[in-house]
């Protein structure tokens, strides 16, 4: 018989992933990128093999990825609303009669072509505030892709595990089905020599029967277990052996251990990059009180007309705001509402963070135990079957 050796490497992961501690399952995310295409196994799978293919074809993945080019984006945007603007401009105007000037008829028409640049020179420090919070933004998109990395590593554990599980729970049942069938039989030739009973027959072909239907069970728990799995990859693998390493041993923390580690989980910083982007907006609403600083200078290539013969010129433009109807009191206390969201995300999330670490260890605990029990049934059904044997 095997013995099952899942029960601590199923625990040992919720505590791993709760944790964070592998920066090795993140290294596409912090690349930016899409891991290259995974070839179809021919042999067996491992876990590692799974996890890549399932990171391949995860459209929730593709979907982050897309989210942090917009953040990208966005950001480039913020910072070009700082740089200044520099376009080309060509006039040509007509009037309905000539100047008259001294006598003179002059062209009722003109033609002014030139380059135009326009420049913010402040605006409440909104451009600043808008670039802090895109930056923020675009953290916080990265934290959630690597947060989703993390997620498909789970699934694919737990389907990958369950498979294992499954299986091996088939081979004990079978090897147990083969030993009651020689125990049927030797039962059956002790009753004709009258050494045994009828009704120890009934009772092992009973447990037999019972043996086959568990059989049953696990051969359509298998089937189900390999679909999850064959749909979190994108391949078909029900037929594809699982190659396991559930004979290494779990590294396990402590719990203050794990508790200071999470700091670093990838969902938490996303939350508190979202919490200070919210806090700059709040900054970029409240620009909207303050005067408004604007440089705008003209180079001249052609002019015509009554101007004077000048190459250039600049203008400052200012714009006090005195009255707006009540509409940027409403943005800021709109961006207000949204900061104090957010910063209540936050905290809700740490609370969780800590319950569930507090749950992995209660969760690993209980398997430990689970493990040194089954570990000593197994040791005295293997001594007690050596006995029946010799006997």
């Amino acid at each position: 018989m095997r013995f099952p050796a899942n029960l601590l490497i199923i625990t040992g992961l919720t505590v791993f992933l709760i944790t964070h501690i592998s920066p090795s399952l993140h290294a596409g995310a912090k690349k930016g990128g899409i891991e290259p295409p995974v070839s179809t196994p021919r042999g067996s799978l491992t876990l590692k093999q799974c996890y890549d293919l399932a990171l391949q074809q995860s459209e929730t993945l593709k979907i982050s990825m897309e989210d942090i080019r917009q953040a990208e984006a966005l950001y480039r945007q913020a910072l070009g609303s700082i740089l200044p603007d520099v376009t080309f401009n060509a006039q040509k105007f007509y009037e309905e009669r000539g100047v008259i000037s001294g006598g003179t008829a002059l062209p009722n028409d003109s033609t002014t072509s030139k380059f135009v640049l326009t420049q913010p020179l402040f605006k409440g420090l909104k451009e600043l505030s808008a670039m802090s919070g895109a930056k923020h933004q675009l953290a916080g998109k990265r934290s959630l892709n690597q947060r989703l990395r993390t997620q498909i590593y789970q699934d694919a554990a737990q389907a990958f595990y369950t498979v294992v599980d499954f299986e091996t729970r088939r081979q004990n049942t079978r090897d147990l089905i083969r030993l009651t069938e020689d125990r049927v039989k030797e039962l059956r030739a002790r009753m004709q020599l009258g050494k045994s009973r009828e009704s120890e027959v009934l009772q092992a072909e009973s447990q037999l029967l019972a043996y086959e239907a568990a059989d049953a069970n696990t051969a359509g728990n298998i089937s189900a277990a390999r679909d999850l799995l064959s749909f979190l990859v994108g391949q078909d693998i029900r037929s594809t052996p699982l190659q396991s390493e559930t004979e290494k041993e779990i590294p396990v923390l402590t719990q203050e251990e794990a508790l200071g580690k999470s700091i670093n989980r990838s969902d938490r910083r996303a939350a508190e990059e979202e919490a200070l982007a919210q806090k700059y907006g709040v900054r970029v609403a409240r620009a909207g009180y303050s005067p408004v600083l604007d440089l705008t200078g003209n180079y001249y290539l052609h002019r015509e007309g009554l101007y004077s013969p000048v190459d250039w010129d600049l203008l400052f433009n200012l714009d006090v705001p005195l009255f707006q109807g009540g509409t940027v009191r409403a943005d800021v206390e709109a961006a207000r509402s949204r900061y104090e969201q957010a910063r209540l995300t936050l905290s809700q999330l740490n609370r969780s963070i800590k319950k569930e670490i507090q749950q992995a260890f209660d969760q690993l605990q209980a398997s430990l135990n689970q493990a040194r029990i089954l570990k000593e049934a197994y040791a005295k059904f293997k001594k007690s079957y050596q006995y029946l044997t010799r006997e």
